[in-house]
């Protein structure tokens, strides 16, 4: 269709056509989104009986995670939490109707009797908000170097990544902050002929698609999320999680490179398909995954200066590009 126009119409108009045609696309595109999350985020405030499962489980899990941060602040109020205490009242006895036995439901049952011990008799449960470690206790020997020598990697060898890896970068990932601890992210692995399968709804890796030993795709649940305060966090905490999941693999000895899914409805709706997702899911990125060829080169990537990212630090206190 696109060479059809091409020939039929002047030179002179293909370009102020295609920014129309941009310009139309944008709030079409602004349309599907917000359909989309109201289909699959939650209003704020609806009774606990009309709300559906993943509802219950990100208001009992958000409430759950309030208690445990009011517990580990220096020196809580007390007595604090009523609001909470009382929604985790109606909502606990709902939710376990629904789901006998849910981790989430279990969760709420534990904040909400450390939630009344401190507040009836000031004791702090352990297993709520528990000691913290200290940073000399971490034992990161070298964090420069351990960031200086991570690289995205487009040159993969052929050899296979043990699974056994991959689950522990997952394990790892899962320490990412999310909002209220309600952990939305989904991620899938895809080898073998599934990779240009997937692949190829991602327009960065056409160069090295067959040496790519697995394809990661991340994808965060919609329906974890409610009001349109947070329409927009499905983003920034399936970002998080695919930035901890490949320092992870770094971390263990995998090398990756972060393939962005800059895509339009259109697109996502494609992977859906090909890769069955739900409709409450949102692509976020796709990760290669594999062990860098010997030799292999990388992108230079200049950095900024670090006065740029912080600009109140005068240049005398920065060392340069690094």
């Amino acid at each position: 269709m696109k060479t059809v126009l091409k020939r039929l119409l002047p030179r002179r108009t293909i370009g102020p056509l295609r920014r129309l045609w941009a310009a139309l696309q944008l709030p079409f595109e602004y349309f599907q989104d917000m359909r989309r999350y109201a289909t699959f985020g939650h209003p704020a405030g609806r009774a606990a009986n009309l709300g559906p499962v993943s509802w219950l489980e990100a208001e009992i899990t958000k409430d759950y995670h309030r208690v445990e941060k009011g517990l580990s602040l220096g020196n809580p109020r007390r007595p604090f939490g009523d609001g909470v205490a009382e929604r985790l009242r109606e909502l606990i006895p709902v939710a376990e109707a629904r789901q006998p036995g849910a981790e989430y439901v279990a969760l709420g049952r534990d904040a909400l009797r450390a939630l009344d011990s401190w507040n009836e008799a000031g004791r702090i449960d352990p297993v709520v908000s528990p000691p913290g470690e200290t940073c000399a206790s971490r034992g990161v020997t070298d964090a420069e170097a351990f960031f200086r020598s991570r690289h995205s990697v487009r040159h993969f060898a052929a050899q296979a990544v043990p699974e056994e890896l991959l689950r522990r970068a997952v394990l790892l990932a899962m320490a990412s902050p999310s909002e209220c601890n309600r952990q939305p992210w989904r991620v899938r692995f895809y080898r073998g002929e599934d990779v240009p399968r997937v692949a190829r709804h991602q327009n960065g890796n056409r160069g090295f698609t067959h040496e790519i030993p697995v394809l990661a795709l991340i994808t965060v649940d919609l329906g974890m999320f409610t009001g349109v305060g947070e329409r927009n966090q499905a983003w920034i905490a399936g970002g998080i999680f695919a930035t901890t999941l490949m320092w992870a693999l770094h971390a263990l000895g995998l090398d990756s490179c972060m393939l962005n899914l800059s895509v339009g409805n259109r697109r996502a709706a494609a992977i859906r398909r090909e890769c069955e997702l739900s409709g409450a899911e949102v692509p976020i990125m796709m990760l290669a995954i594999g062990y860098a060829a010997e030799p292999h080169r990388v992108a230079r990537s200049q950095r900024r200066q670090p006065q740029e990212i912080a600009p109140q630090w005068p240049l005398a206190a920065t060392q340069g590009r690094q």
